[in-house]
């Protein structure tokens, strides 16, 4: 009988880790994609994956480029790793294991609780406690999701674009699929202001709800006439947005907007082609610690803004089309390994600067390449 207690407890443990672990280190794919050239060829000729590992942090995330990927590939793509968050992320997922463990094999203090008494009032605490974590947080993912369904309703009548993506508990999402319905709830993941839109505009959007999207990653407010008071009283009126991507193109923004602000450390793709940004613009942008691509084509900025540039530790990309940069300016931020544009290519300015000046978002996949611009949950 004590074998057969011991082979009970040893399956619950297992079923307990197994999904404890895959939880906390298995990755997910947050976004799968195949583009297709028209009238090229009918079969897909480029294709992209997104994929996230970790919980409760998100400690890994992989861009994967022409390639399938798996839950177990950590070391495959394009990698954005950060060691604290894998070491809180282990540390959580042992005090779960610990305190299954305690709860099967702890010895009890006293005879008369040995056998049924033991075993199943300690687990069955233990258990309600966890049922109702996991109630609790599947309910808060729902109840964000009705609420942001309601605010991008109201943006949408004001005149303002909303687009909506799904998200929900990563620990469910692990376990079951991102694309099922009652695993995962509808939440707003981009906004766009509308055209000509003005500062006044932009404060009722935030009195309409926008300051409380949780999800929010890219904000679009190019072709407006927001000022950089504007944006600052945006940026510093959310309260949980963890932006990804910013555009403020042909907009009066010089960039001033960004001075002493210290809160936005996922912001990592930034698009002022066409503004009014200024040298002493991208040196307030090159204090923001996570940008990796930044673009201030037909901007009146000198090569003073290279400086600057070279101050900001994770940028990749730096483009200043129709500047009085040019190509010789950018070869310092070259040997490092920071792609900067113009190059000395004519033919490669003619076909894709053009584009990126009339849709920067459209023209994208030719000068970002920041691998975590689609990033969710």
């Amino acid at each position: 009988m004590r074998w057969l207690v011991r082979c009970v407890k040893v399956a619950l443990f297992m079923g307990i880790a197994l999904p404890v672990v895959w939880i906390g280190l298995a990755g997910e794919p947050t976004f799968d994609a195949r583009y297709w050239v028209c009238g090229l060829d009918p079969d897909p000729v480029f294709s992209e994956q997104y994929w996230e590992h970790g919980w409760p942090l998100v400690y890994l995330r992989r861009h994967v480029v022409n390639e399938e990927s798996a839950f177990y590939r950590v070391d495959h793509g394009f990698l954005k790793f950060t060691g604290v968050r894998l070491a809180a992320d282990m540390l959580i997922s042992a005090v779960i294991l610990g305190a299954a463990g305690y709860v099967l094999w702890a010895p009890a203090k006293s005879a008369a609780l040995r056998g049924f008494a033991k075993f199943s009032l300690r687990s069955a605490l233990a258990g309600v406690t966890i049922v109702c974590l996991a109630a609790a947080s599947y309910g808060n993912a729902w109840r964000q999701s009705q609420y942001e369904l309601a605010v991008g309703a109201r943006l949408e009548q004001l005149g303002h674009r909303v687009q909506y993506g799904r998200s929900g508990p990563r620990w469910l999402t692990r376990l079951f699929t991102r694309d099922s319905e009652w695993v995962t709830f509808r939440v707003m993941k981009e906004f766009q202001l509308f055209e000509e839109a003005g500062d006044r505009d932009l404060e009722i959007a935030l009195q309409a709800g926008l300051k409380d999207a949780a999800h929010l990653q890219e904000l679009h407010l190019g072709d407006s006439r927001i000022t950089d008071d504007g944006l600052a009283r945006l940026l510093a009126a959310r309260r949980s947005w963890s932006i990804e991507k910013l555009s403020v193109d042909r907009t009066p923004i010089t960039g001033q907007a960004f001075v002493g602000c210290r809160s936005l450390d996922q912001l990592e793709v930034i698009w002022m082609n066409e503004s009014k940004c200024t040298d002493a613009g991208v040196a307030a942008v090159s204090r923001l610690p996570g940008v990796t691509f930044l673009n201030v084509s037909d901007c009146p900025v000198t090569a003073k803004s290279i400086d600057y540039a070279l101050e900001m530790p994770k940028l990749r990309k730096f483009v200043a089309f129709y500047s009085s940069i040019v190509a010789a300016d950018g070869d310092e931020l070259r040997a490092r390994g920071v792609e900067c544009l113009p190059e000395d290519n004519p033919e490669f300015v003619d076909v894709f600067s053009e584009s990126s000046a009339s849709d920067p978002f459209a023209a994208s996949e030719f000068f970002d390449d920041n691998p975590f611009e689609r990033s969710s949950n």
